[in-house]
């Protein structure tokens, strides 16, 4: 059997590319249950399939002749392709039967890949035994409006149901307590009661679901590692996951009514935070026991205001706040404490204060990140207040196209960057915040680099810098910044 195993992740590697089973995923053989009988599918001798062992059913026959092909073995390894005869792939004779039943297959308790697709099903029954699947794939059947059958299912390492234009629930998985799930263009899918024992699931994508409104029926689910969330026309919030205490990565795109976190009262850590197109989102609240979000990534949420609704968050690695047009300040994030690796504020027309980043002690390069801070086109913004502890930039600061920015003496504390610092398109009258910091030894790279700051007239604050040759380059207008530091010396 050993050999067998081998031979199948050998062979699966040479798979019909336009069929859905070319994607497989890494091979997990499911272990084999006591007391039963486990075998391999047939092997293909000729033709793309060559080689593989795959058993493919197209018409009622097959399924009704597969226990007097296979005795009594129970626990397969290969691939079991389920599809109606005018599926491209049938050889199946012009007077073979539709599929109507799956129960000439109640011998199956486990498999390692399952394909149902292109059926009239409208039930799963004749799978009532099966435990426990690697990959298992249900695709475009139009009949069907619910999971039933599927009772005993345990464990599936990847569950994608994908394009069932009747399926209304997912009732028939209440046994499952663990997946991978692509839940994918389901359109009459209003919850997802049917995962009752849900409860803990590594990687979660739900796309395209034009009817899916929250998550009602995932009642015991407490973690997940990779939840995604895309172009769900109606879903709004997260009611039914009281119980999520943990999500790795959490990905809200293109979510048109998406109104908040709502639901998730017992959440207290995300790892990653990306919410990108989301415009009726308003802010965080729902949020209010989350302590810890790593990576925070919003981009273009119209109605996003502020971040209230994380007055509890303390830990906070990289923020990355870009094309928000409603977003006005930060404050929320003000019990946050330590080290960034990155920050980067662009393009939020409203944004007037960053106040939040009090406790930002620095930026330090690290897991990727370069150490950067970058804080442009911001028109509304007129000082950097929010910066005041911070003592070190371990990459480049980019100051740019800030076109109310009055001051930087929040920086007063800054003494060393890693890289250089680009001031550029600013109201700055002065430099004054800039009086202790110190750049790195080499002059190669003009390392305060000023531009086009028409007004600023005392740059007295870096005579310190500028008795180093190359350490301060101006281009463009800079006021009298020049006569400023030609009278340091």
């Amino acid at each position: 059997m050993r050999a067998a195993i081998i031979a199948l992740s050998a062979m699966l590697s040479v798979l019909y590319p336009a069929h859905s089973f070319a994607q497989m995923k890494k091979i997990n053989v499911p272990e084999k249950n006591v007391g039963n009988k486990q075998c391999t599918f047939a092997v293909e001798h000729t033709g793309p399939g060559s080689g593989r062992f795959i058993e493919r059913i197209y018409n009622q026959q097959d399924v009704d002749n597969f226990h007097a092909k296979y005795g009594d073995c129970t626990d397969f390894i290969g691939v079991l392709l389920i599809t109606d005869k005018s599926n491209n792939f049938s050889t199946a004779t012009a007077n073979s039967s539709a599929i109507n039943s799956l129960q000439g297959l109640a011998q199956i308790h486990s498999a390692t890949y399952i394909y149902i697709e292109n059926t009239q099903l409208t039930n799963l029954k004749g799978f009532n035994n099966l435990q426990n699947v690697s990959n298992f794939t249900i695709s475009s059947n139009p009949n069907l409006p619910s999971l039933d059958g599927l009772q005993s299912l345990n464990t599936v390492s990847s569950f994608t149901l994908q394009s069932n234009p009747s399926l209304t629930s997912l009732s028939g998985l209440n046994s499952l307590t663990s997946a991978s799930l692509t839940i994918k263009d389901n359109n009459k899918l209003t919850s997802l009661t049917g995962l009752d024992s849900l409860a803990s699931v590594y990687d979660m994508d739900i796309e395209d679901n034009q009817a899916l409104i929250n998550f009602e029926g995932l009642t015991k689910l407490t973690k997940i590692n990779s939840l995604t969330l895309r172009n769900n026309a109606v879903f709004a919030n997260f009611k039914g996951a009281a119980q999520l205490q943990h999500i790795s990565t959490l990905s809200l795109y293109v979510n048109p009514v998406f109104e908040g976190f709502t639901g998730l009262d017992n959440l207290t850590d995300i790892g990653t935070l990306t919410a990108e197109y989301n415009p009726k989102w308003g802010d965080f609240e729902g949020l209010s026991k989350v302590n810890s979000i790593e990576h925070i990534v919003l981009n273009n949420n119209q109605q996003l205001t502020s971040f209230s609704g994380l007055d509890q968050l303390q830990d906070v690695n990289t923020l990355e706040l870009t094309n928000n047009p409603s977003i006005e300040n930060i404050d929320a994030l003000s019990q946050t404490l330590g080290a960034y690796n990155q920050i980067d504020i662009e393009n939020n027309p409203k944004l007037s204060s960053i106040k939040g980043l009090k406790g930002n002690l620095g930026i330090q390069a690290a897991d990727g990140y370069n150490g950067d801070l970058t804080v442009v086109n911001n028109p509304s913004l007129t000082s950097l207040d929010g910066l005041d502890s911070m003592v070190k930039v371990e990459g480049s600061i980019l100051l740019k196209n800030n076109a109310a920015l009055t001051s930087i003496k929040a920086l007063s504390h800054l003494q060393r960057i890693g890289k250089d610092i680009q001031i550029t398109d600013t109201a700055l009258t002065s430099l004054d915040g800039l009086e202790h910091l110190e750049l790195p030894s080499s002059s190669a790279d003009h390392h305060l680099i000023l531009q086009d700051n028409s007004g600023l007239s005392d740059c007295s604050a870096v005579c310190h810098l500028s008795a180093t040759d190359g350490y301060v380059q101006l281009i463009g207008e800079n006021g009298t910044c020049q006569q400023s530091l030609d009278a340091c010396h």
